[in-house]
């Protein structure tokens, strides 16, 4: 750690289209803290052997007493807590935990978007996984969808690494009930001066039209690039050709299609739906009893649609 390092004791955590987005956004308005402005991903195996890690220190740009950063690849990876308790012996752990089938639908489509997965729509492929039938390279992420949202199972690691009081969890039906309380209890967990949350906003809202997941796939797989130490991560292209065509797809995408595509979530066949809330059915009541909270409405009969 430099010697003038910013104190690092927030991070935020999730699973892919969870609210560790709109929860960092949120404590990133509090006047006494810095939350870095992208996805910092420098724990991740790859970029933490190569030494990654250090430009945590380099995210920052202000004296705030309080500083911090988001990654929603860390809450399910194994190695991460005792990674960053080593680092960061005295941070706050911020888990930010949506209905778990809602999540994967919405991961779902997001895969598709980056170009992991193949174009196929959500209740096929999301019924192909839970057959096992979800194999191939082009499927290798397909598992992670569902397995992500495993929230008891990943959280217990997380609790194991670092003090009690330390880790705290905000799921959307606190957000749903009382979205000020939820935000304004959070920042009294984290020793924040309480101040008027604002409002939760809506941040990196999904694409459910699949022709624009086909086109915007194309995008997705070119912004995945490894660097000189073999890292992949997602950044837009630097040279001319694929710079001017990652141009092309989002100018297309933005003007045209997301001008005609309907953007609804898609409509989950009720079976479907039931068969998704039994595989996440013993880990939220794990959840609930850890937490202390209830959790019925992640259970409970639903709309078709995530």
């Amino acid at each position: 750690m430099p010697a003038s390092a910013p104190t690092i004791d927030i991070v935020v955590v999730g699973a892919q289209k969870g609210l560790s987005t709109a929860l960092a956004h949120v404590l990133g308005e509090h006047p006494d803290v810095e939350m870095a402005a992208q996805e910092f991903h420098g724990f991740l195996d790859a970029p933490y052997a190569a030494g990654h890690w250090r430009a945590a220190y380099d995210l920052f740009r202000t004296t705030a007493p309080h500083h911090g950063f988001k990654c929603a690849s860390y809450f399910a990876d194994p190695a991460l807590p005792e990674r960053l308790r080593h680092h960061f012996d005295s941070a706050h752990i911020v888990v930010g935990l949506r209905h778990p089938v809602d999540r994967a639908v919405s991961a779902w489509h997001w895969y598709i978007k980056e170009g992991l997965l193949p174009p196929v729509p959500a209740d096929i492929g999301l019924t192909r996984v839970l057959d096992g039938d979800a194999v191939g390279y082009t499927w290798r992420h397909a598992t992670e969808v569902l397995d992500w949202g495993l929230y008891a199972e990943h959280l217990a690691r997380w609790r194991a690494a670092f003090p009690a009081g330390a880790v705290h969890v905000v799921t959307d039906i606190q957000l749903a009930h009382d979205p000020d309380g939820a935000m304004r209890a959070l920042r009294r967990d984290l020793g924040l001066a309480s101040i008027a949350a604002p409002p939760l906003p809506r941040l990196n809202t999904g694409v459910y039209s699949m022709p624009r997941l086909r086109w915007l796939a194309q995008r997705g797989r070119l912004r995945w690039r490894a660097d000189a130490d073999g890292i992949w991560s997602p950044q837009r292209p630097t040279r001319p050709l694929p710079r001017l065509t990652d141009a092309a797809i989002t100018g297309i995408d933005r003007f045209v299609l997301a001008r005609v595509c309907p953007n609804d979530p898609p409509t989950l066949p009720p079976r479907l739906r039931a068969r998704l809330t039994d595989y996440f059915r013993a880990d939220i009541a794990q959840l609930a009893a850890d937490i202390g909270q209830d959790l019925s409405a992640w259970t409970a009969p639903g709309p078709a649609h995530g």
